[in-house]
């Protein structure tokens, strides 16, 4: 005797109409009209190519786990830069499941982007030539990617700040490690100002002490102008390079960004380092 198939569950939101089945996947809908009728609003369909069921921003906009990996499989969309299993859904290259698991913020290779390049590099020399400086050569780019928990905690910065603006400035430290001779990752020494920096978001420096000291007290110091990070960069005899980390901050509006003299936030909530760029000079 051939064994009967089990019925399937009736639609959510209409109750009359069996859901529909895809390729053995059970959706939640009978069809389109259901669901849109359901979500109060008008839906995309799926992203994978003949899909016409409602794509979730839970799974990247595919209906399903099993379509937004198969979107992945035939490079419809970009996989996650950590499992290459999901759909990169944050702009630091993750898919949802793999940025709630990342405990300590990492570093990787920037884009290959000729563009991409071309715009850190112009942004690079733009604040280095002051008053004739003989420009360095940028020579290669780390993206730094911060965790949910210290990307939230500038978010709800800039969120107390009544009138905010960002700022883009550069932040150099002690570097005693080979950064960027070789794999891009962090070293464990607590004396290398720049790998604590970046582990930490700006928790820790040099020794693990937990802030700068300077003329506004104690609190975090960077630079508009790199040719003034550059004085307190200092590189290990193994390393080509020196290294500095261009960051973003949270002013208020009013606040002028000093072009010859430091700019000062109290805590880390303020900035946060965006990228880690090593360059010779």
């Amino acid at each position: 005797m051939t064994p009967q198939t089990p019925p399937r569950p009736l639609c959510k939101r209409c109750q009359q109409r069996p859901v529909f089945m895809e390729n053995g996947h059970l959706h939640e809908y009978c069809g389109r009209t259901c669901a849109e009728a359901q979500e109060g609003r008008r839906l995309n369909a799926c992203l994978l190519v003949g899909c016409q069921q409602t794509g979730r921003a839970a799974h990247a906009d595919f209906c399903s786990n099993e379509h937004a990996m198969e979107g992945v499989r035939k490079r419809q969309i970009a996989s996650c830069e950590a499992c290459r299993t999901y759909p990169k859904v944050t702009i630091d290259g993750f898919c949802n499941a793999c940025k709630q698991q990342m405990t300590s913020p990492t570093i990787t290779m920037a884009s290959a982007s000729s563009r991409f390049k071309e715009l850190i590099n112009k942004h690079f020399i733009r604040y280095w030539n002051l008053s004739g400086a003989q420009s360095p050569t940028l020579r290669k780019i780390y993206k730094v990617r911060s965790t949910v928990e210290e990307n939230d905690l500038y978010k709800n910065f800039r969120k107390r700040v009544d009138k905010p603006k960002e700022a883009r400035t550069f932040h150099s430290a002690q570097c005693i490690c080979d950064l960027g001779e070789k794999l891009p990752e962090t070293c464990q020494y607590k004396s290398c100002g720049i790998c604590s920096i970046i582990k930490s978001s700006f928790n820790a420096f040099e020794f693990g002490d937990p802030v700068n000291s300077g003329r506004f007290g104690e609190g975090i110091y960077s630079y508009k102008f790199a040719v003034h990070a550059d004085r307190f960069a200092t590189s290990c005899t193994s390393s080509r390079y020196r290294v500095t980390i261009l960051c973003d901050v949270v002013v208020d509006s009013s606040t002028e960004v000093p072009e010859d003299e430091s700019l000062f936030v109290p805590n880390s909530d303020a900035i946060i380092p965006r990228y880690v760029l090593m360059y010779d000079k």
